[in-house]
């Protein structure tokens, strides 16, 4: 069993939706306007990950001007536990 998730990681799972890069879920908890915002969302995508929930891929995407960050997908296992949470 997987260690409990942060409300951030959770908030995220449950606004994930399969086959889409993550990131893109970032303004249903509230959005994001500077880069020292981001490092909250960076910190539960990585304990989503750690948990096996996503996996991240080589795939980058744009934030913000000059930002970029890999992009992760639902695993099987991640897909499970958000419709879980439903």
């Amino acid at each position: 069993m997987n260690p409990p998730l942060s409300p951030m990681a959770l908030a995220l799972l449950r606004g994930h939706q399969a086959n889409v890069a993550t990131y893109l879920s970032q303004q249903a908890v509230g959005g994001t306007f500077r880069e020292d915002d981001l490092i909250r969302i960076d910190k539960a995508y990585e304990e989503l990950a750690r948990a096996g929930l996503m996996q991240r891929t080589a795939a980058t995407i744009l934030i913000l001007p000059r930002v970029e960050r890999n992009t992760y997908l639902l695993t099987p296992d991640g897909i499970a536990a958000r419709k879980a949470l439903r």
